[in-house]
């Protein structure tokens, strides 16, 4: 993960584009600390997904797919998936990988090209990490909302506030220094220009756009516990012991007082 502190140009490929052209999206999701989050949140994308109907009428739509390791997966089990992914390079890497997948280039600011009230389920991993502003977050969730079949479920995830000030503040001893420039605020809350590559937030936003949004939340989980804090104590376990922990997390990813402890966390919402 990028330091979200650190300024990008947008000369030629976007911030983004140029992150992801150098950053081994495919490989995350397979490290032991993107497994625990890939299996916490598929644990919980079924625990979700309509009942009353077969798998492949359920219309489930992956948006920010990243090289499709959601997709891959829910169209193994017979699910009807669409991929929308913004950069080139991640989507090449999902059709080569997915020939037969429904794939798009796009965003979440604009979903005009799929059709409206179509999807049973919208998977957004990815999109609020980036959508700097409040003002472009509400904008994703028109259009999310707009896909979305009423009572439709909406898997929205963010980035924490705390795991940017723990793991780039503090960790790199650059907190005096931050709070000097005005980037994380006497609340110790990160407050990213706009032309960053990376957005972190605290639950009162999440609220706050919930509130915007009049989506129900039918709970809200952290897919990936305290791993990014403890990469090395991860790597070194043996088999079984990593299995048990991956289970320690699926059972702990609910409950309040461990939400905090996170770098991701899903909010699970009801159209």
């Amino acid at each position: 993960m990028a330091n979200p502190l650190k300024q990008h140009s947008t000369k030629g490929q976007t911030a983004l584009e140029r992150h992801y052209n150098s950053h081994k999206e495919d490989l995350r999701l397979q490290r032991r600390h993107g497994v625990v989050e890939f299996r916490v949140s598929m644990k919980f994308i079924l625990d979700y997904l309509p009942k009353d109907k077969a798998p492949a009428d359920v219309k489930i739509l992956d948006l920010g797919a990243g090289t499709g390791r959601y997709t891959k997966e829910l169209l193994k089990m017979g699910y009807d998936v669409t991929a929308v992914e913004p950069v080139r390079h991640n989507l090449e890497i999902l059709r080569q990988n997915i020939p037969d997948a429904k794939s798009y280039l796009g965003n979440a600011l604009n979903l005009k090209f799929l059709s409206p009230n179509k999807y049973d389920a919208v998977i957004s991993f990815g999109p609020m990490y980036h959508l700097i502003s409040d003002e472009e977050k509400l904008q994703a969730f028109a259009e999310i909302r707009n896909v979305t079949v009423d009572g439709g479920v909406i898997f929205q995830a963010y980035l924490l506030n705390d795991y940017s000030i723990i793991s780039y503040c503090f960790a790199e001893n650059r907190m005096p220094e931050l709070l000097r420039r005005g980037q994380v605020d006497e609340k110790f809350r990160v407050h990213p220009a706009s032309d960053e590559l990376y957005d972190y937030v605290d639950f009162d936003t999440i609220d706050k756009l919930n509130a915007a949004t009049n989506l129900q939340r039918l709970t809200i989980f952290s897919p990936d516990g305290p791993t990014d804090f403890i990469r090395t104590q991860l790597n070194a376990m043996n088999d079984e012991t990593f299995e048990l922990f991956v289970q320690y997390q699926m059972q702990r990813a609910e409950r309040p007082d461990m939400l905090g402890a996170s770098s991701h966390i899903v909010d699970v919402l009801r159209k």
